[in-house]
């Protein structure tokens, strides 16, 4: 029941957002859901009892965001010079002993990229003409493909699919989502992207929802490495916002490049 109704009361304020909004609201709510995910990964990272720098690494990742904002890709790089440089900085003046020294910078910085630099493609797609399209086909699909593969692993899933990294997913599941996805793609085309083409809708739903399950279940051997069952507790009946983003990290890139190299219309 709190499953339904976080969705029923975040669902229409995306939506709004989304369509109604400007690239600096997106920014915005982006920013909000960024700063949540570090917090909550740099606590993970905690309670396994490894090192990291938590407030180095979520200035530096928000950092990192922003200069997407600012300049889409042409500031990327610099910014992750910088980033690198100030960790390894920040960790040579730090009166501490050396023996994790190693441990907490590459942490540090794989929170960096794994959280602002994958999010970071949802602004790429939404400063795009009409962007609000490509969210919401990247929403649509893998919604799609994480309800059917909910349902699908419920009412028929046995056999698992990893069960060291995840026991609650099944093969049945998986194979449900992928549907889903593909299913997705199709409706979302004679809703609200006629762009698309019907070979379009198998490529993307196949890509987007097989690696939304594989970015679901990274973020699990995160999880699980780190001696957590969810990220957060921030959404109810969904766990943290890394447990509601995990798949769209792996997708948002995906379906990025895809119209780069594959463009349906006038992207840029």
């Amino acid at each position: 029941m709190k499953r339904v109704l976080s969705g029923v009361i975040f669902l229409p304020f995306f939506i709004v957002v989304v369509y109604y909004g400007t690239l600096p609201l997106f920014f915005s709510l982006l920013s909000v859901a960024l700063i949540i995910g570090l917090i909550e990964f740099f606590s993970m990272i905690k309670a396994s009892g490894r090192e990291s720098y938590p407030i180095t690494g979520i200035l530096l990742g928000w950092l990192l965001f922003f200069s997407v904002f600012l300049g889409r890709r042409h500031f990327v790089l610099p910014a992750l010079t910088l980033i690198i440089l100030l960790v390894l900085l920040y960790r040579l003046f730090l009166k501490d002993d050396l023996d994790h020294a190693i441990e907490g910078i590459s942490h540090t910085l794989f929170g960096i990229f794994y959280l602002s630099l994958l999010l970071s493609y949802l602004l790429l797609l939404y400063g795009w003409k009409d962007g609000y399209q490509y969210i919401f086909l990247l929403f649509f699909i893998t919604w799609m493909g994480d309800t059917l593969a909910y349902y699908a692993g419920s009412l028929m899933g046995k056999k698992k699919l990893y069960p060291k990294i995840s026991g609650g997913k099944t093969i049945i599941g998986s194979v449900g989502g992928l549907l889903g996805s593909i299913g997705g793609a199709y409706i979302a085309k004679f809703w609200f992207f006629p762009e698309l083409g019907l070979n379009d809708c198998l490529i993307l739903g196949l890509l987007l929802g097989g690696f939304g399950q594989l970015g679901d279940l990274c973020e699990s051997l995160i999880k699980r490495s780190a001696g957590v069952k969810d990220s957060g507790s921030i959404i109810p009946g969904h766990g943290g916002v890394l447990d509601r983003i995990d798949s769209i990290l792996f997708s948002a890139p995906l379906l990025y490049y895809y119209f780069v190299f594959f463009p349906k219309g006038a992207c840029y």
